[in-house]
């Protein structure tokens, strides 16, 4: 019998070539893959920025357009037969000089240039300064035997139909309603203004940011409210007529219903506002460059040439506490 022969094939692997092949199609699969991750984190850091500029424009807007509404609320007091003046300080704390402007003009603006010297840091240059003044809506009642919320280092409104006090701290009324001492409320001086640092100490951190600055007691207090606000623009709505809706001066005179700097006596005649508020990312948009022009009122801002991007944010307002009797 003839022997079986077994074969054996020797064994062979992947020839360089072969390698180096499948080397390549794979760093080219990797570095699609790496491509298309970088480029989804990218567009999601961006959609990231852009929601947090549209939720920062937004918020700022509706901080502003609920101060302007309930701008001059003195809660029940009414008072017809005194037009509200301009104080002579803007930045009067002490509770005399108070007490002798009331009612003192609800809304007020002033240019970054000639800002009141109470503000924390310099408004950004270019933007406007916004004041505004009323009582707290949130009532406090100091009836005998009721728990008193009040704070001995602020300043309260108390008011009936007829008269209005300033109170300091927990100091009683002099008059009342009754038996009750009711129509006790927070006494409101409010600054809104763009600074350039949100984080302003050691030099800033370089972020617009729209900053409030009020009244505590007999001083100010100051925090930052929104980032990414880079400029706050306002018109103000005068009647000019006395029927409590921004109008146009009579034919043959010259005068817009919105204008940018009032003058002294229409201050008094203010009933809406037109804001404005340019908001911007927070973060350089890789590649960009914005060559936009942006119009806020009568002001026109850019193009800036920079990589951050923005967006106008405006609102028309109108005051929902003209209680005084104008002339026209």
């Amino acid at each position: 019998m003839t022997p079986a022969v077994h074969h054996r094939r020797a064994q062979q692997g992947f020839s360089l070539v072969e390698l180096m092949v499948a080397l390549t199609i794979s760093l080219l699969l990797l570095g699609g893959v790496i491509a298309i991750i970088t480029a989804s984190s990218a567009r999601y850091g961006e959609l990231a920025q852009t929601g947090r500029q549209l939720e920062n424009g937004r918020y700022a807007l509706e901080v502003l357009r609920n101060e302007i509404r309930h701008a001059g609320f003195w809660g029940e007091w009414v008072r017809t037969d005194q037009t509200p003046t301009l104080p002579a300080d803007p930045c009067a704390s002490a509770l005399s000089a108070l007490q002798a402007d009331l009612p003192p003009a609800s809304l007020q603006g002033y240019p970054a240039a000639s800002a009141p010297s109470c503000l924390a840091g310099t408004p950004r240059a270019g933007t406007e300064v916004l004041v505004i003044r009323r009582a707290h809506t949130d009532e406090l009642s100091v009836e005998p035997g009721d728990p008193d919320r009040r704070q001995s280092n602020q300043y309260y409104l108390h008011t009936n139909a007829r008269n209005a006090q300033l109170l300091e701290g927990t100091n009683n009324p002099v008059f009342g309603d009754g038996t009750a001492q009711r129509g006790v409320r927070r006494y409101l001086t409010r600054f809104y203004y763009v600074r350039e640092c949100s984080r302003c100490e050691d030099g800033g951190d370089g972020i617009p940011t729209l900053w409030r600055t009020e009244l505590s007691g007999g001083g100010w207090a100051s925090q930052p409210l929104v980032e990414g606000i880079e400029n706050l623009q306002i018109e103000y709505g005068i009647d000019r007529n006395g029927d409590g809706q921004p109008n146009e001066s009579s034919p043959g005179t010259s005068g817009d219903a919105y204008v940018s700097t009032p003058t002294s006596a229409q201050w008094a005649q203010v009933v809406a506002a037109r804001v404005h508020v340019l908001a911007r990312n927070v973060e350089p948009s890789r590649g960009h460059r914005d060559r936009k022009t942006y119009v806020l009122g009568g002001t026109e801002v850019g193009p800036l040439n920079d990589a951050f991007r923005r967006h106008v944010y405006s609102a028309t307002v109108r005051m929902q506490n003209i209680f005084w009797e104008q002339t026209s």
